[in-house]
């Protein structure tokens, strides 16, 4: 009978990589400690994802370090966001011999991760993290500098991707003195941390003009990755902490530049931004492989405009825009420049309110764009009141928001910021027809719902059109109306149109998939509210959030007499759908069952059988 000694390597892999799938670290440990023949490929497993560097300091020597639990604050308050870590000392000098336990376990890492089940291409992992159970050790920045010290370059020869959320000051670590040839994927997040949030620490921070106490983990990383890592193909970096300083960040935006096989780029600018200077974005520009980049400009330092960063070839296979600026004019000739025929996703931030006139411009470069044909999203922010509510923002005109139809394979706007829609019924009718992938429509963002304007509204009949035309809408916010009683009976002396459509082997569902419809600051009559329910079944047996945005507040900060029961009456609108969506859906069942019912063996109800007979 064999045994575990005559099973082939592949098979001994198997075995662990089973285990490993199945997080089952316990089984892993037992047999790299009892089992000489599956040791090494436990230990492969076990040490093929660690969750910071500071675990490596486990594998010097007892008598190098000390240990000691330590409270740490995470958040913006005392107690918010506190975890336990294992604060590590080293207790002598660090030599070469104390490094051969550490050089048996480096080639088995192949990557550390903070985050669990990290995806690249996903945004929500910089607001969506999983923290590991167990409390984080972290060592000094004394302690640090002792083993980098002794470290090599290169010291994790297989290391191929580092993810990392830095929760707290204490945590940091110096990743330049790990970064290597291997190196595909480099995510770090430094969010904010107690004594951001504390203003006196705070706004000493922002007047210090010297090094801060996190430059030291930073400033080296350009120096890191144009030695060391110039094979690297993706890098999200978001710094919202201000315990480091601006122009420890000055220079990675150029190096990450100069990467030749970069494919993402993500520097996130939502509390700080790292500005991309000309030349920078010149060499970004040239790379032939980049597809996904997301960047902060400042237009000021672009004195001959987008022009002065021209390339030769200036983004010729880009898929993912994502520009956050203060100038719609550079955005407009930036996006000209662009060659790429492959765009699917443009997201603009600009810190400008803008007129119809440059709304029109914009537009028209994009629905003459080589990649007109291929955008999928469209998310447009504008907002340069810089807080002021008071100011009314100039709506997108029907005339010029039909410009963006030629983006004929279109599946989700969004308009956010000080960006809304104004709409009629012929322009919503004139949507759903050019933009049949349609998934999501926000044309009007949540804070500006509720505004009363002198735009076109669209009414009740204007949404019939995304019933027919637009079978995967799954959410549609546009500013309408009020409710006309009158409309609404013009409606229901309709014939209600079918839910189901008869098909071979019996019949499929036509209905709209559409669950979510913002209307507004629109009106309602308690005696309109089952009417209003009957109607939105008959064209969106799904829906189950009809959202009501009132009006701005009085000038005391009041609610408008009557929000409250205007939210009640929409809220009972939803309520009812689906009722009258089963009910209807059940009689339309049973006229089909009677219809196509064969009258005789083989020969449906109204066939040419019954009619020659």
């Amino acid at each position: 009978m064999a045994n575990i000694h005559s099973l082939p390597p592949d098979a001994l892999c198997l075995i662990c990589d089973c285990l490993h799938q199945d997080q089952d670290r316990q089984s892993l440990t037992s047999l790299a400690t009892t089992s000489r023949v599956l040791s090494r490929h436990a230990l492969a497993r076990l040490w093929q994802n660690i969750p910071c560097f500071a675990v490596l300091a486990y594998t010097l020597p007892e008598d190098t370090r000390t240990e000691e639990r330590v409270q740490i604050e995470g958040g913006a308050a005392p107690g918010w966001g506190a975890h336990e870590i294992r604060w590590l000392s080293f207790t002598r000098e660090i030599s070469s011999s104390d490094l051969d336990r550490f050089r048996v376990y480096a080639p088995f890492i192949r990557a550390v991760h903070t985050w669990e089940g990290y995806n690249p291409y996903n945004e929500s992992v910089v607001v969506s993290v999983t923290w590991i159970k167990q409390s984080l050790p972290a060592l000094g920045r004394r302690s640090w500098a002792m083993l980098e010290c002794v470290l090599a370059p290169n010291c994790l020869p297989n290391l191929n991707s580092i993810v990392l959320s830095l929760r707290s000051t204490a945590l940091m670590e110096p990743v330049h003195v790990f970064v290597g040839h291997q190196l595909r994927e480099f995510v770090l997040w430094i969010p904010f941390s107690y004594n951001d949030y504390n203003p006196i620490h705070a706004r000493s921070l922002r007047e210090k003009s010297k090094e801060r106490e996190l430059d030291w983990t930073i400033t080296p990383l350009s120096n890191a990755f144009a030695r060391h890592a110039t094979d690297v193909r993706t890098i999200l970096l978001a710094v919202e902490s201000f315990s480091i300083s601006a122009s420890a960040l000055r220079h990675l935006p150029d190096t990450f530049a100069s990467l030749p096989q970069l494919r993402t780029l993500r520097l996130y600018s939502k509390y700080r931004a790292i500005p991309i200077s000309p030349v920078s974005l010149k060499c970004l520009a040239s790379l032939s492989n980049l597809q996904e980049l997301e960047i902060f400009v400042r237009s000021g330092q672009f004195l001959n405009g987008v022009c002065s960063a021209h390339a030769p070839v200036f983004f010729p296979d880009l898929r993912d825009m994502s520009i956050t600026t203060g100038s719609v004019e550079w955005c407009i000739h930036f996006i000209e420049q662009v060659q790429s025929t492959r765009i699917s996703v443009i997201d603009l931030s600009v810190q400008e309110d803008v007129s119809a006139t440059m709304y029109a411009r914009l537009f028209a470069v994009l629905a003459r764009h080589p990649s007109h044909s291929t955008i999928a999203v469209l998310s447009l922010a504008f907002d340069g009141s810089c807080g002021d509510t008071s100011i009314e923002p100039e709506a997108l005109p029907p005339d010029v928001f039909s410009t963006l139809f030629a983006l004929c394979n279109l599946e989700i706007i969004q308009l956010k910021g000080r960006c809304y829609a104004a709409l009629d019924n012929a322009t919503l009718a004139m949507m759903a027809d050019s933009w049949p992938h349609l998934v999501g429509a926000e044309l009007c963002p949540m804070s500006l719902l509720g505004m009363s304007t002198g735009g076109p509204r669209a009414t009740l009949v204007g949404l019939a059109p995304f019933a027919w035309h637009c079978p995967h809408l799954t959410a549609l916010i546009a500013p309408m109306q009020d409710v006309s009683a009158a409309e609404i009976d013009g409606i229901l002396n309709r014939h209600s149109p079918y839910l189901y459509v008869p098909v071979p082997n019996g019949w499929v569902s036509r209905g709209s998939p559409l669950i979510r419809l913002g209307v507004g600051s629109a009106k309602i009559e308690q005696s309109d509210v089952v009417r209003m329910a009957a109607v939105l079944s008959q064209w969106f047996p799904r829906l189950n959030s009809v959202e009501f945005k009132p009006e701005r507040l009085e000038p005391d900060g009041s609610l408008i007499l009557g929000t409250t029961e205007m939210e009640e009456r929409w809220s009972a609108v939803s309520d009812l759908i689906p009722a009258f969506a089963t009910v209807r859906a059940q009689e339309q069942r049973t006229q089909l069952v009677a219809e196509f019912t064969p009258t005789s063996v083989g020969s449906p109800a109204g066939s040419d059988v019954d009619a020659d007979a």
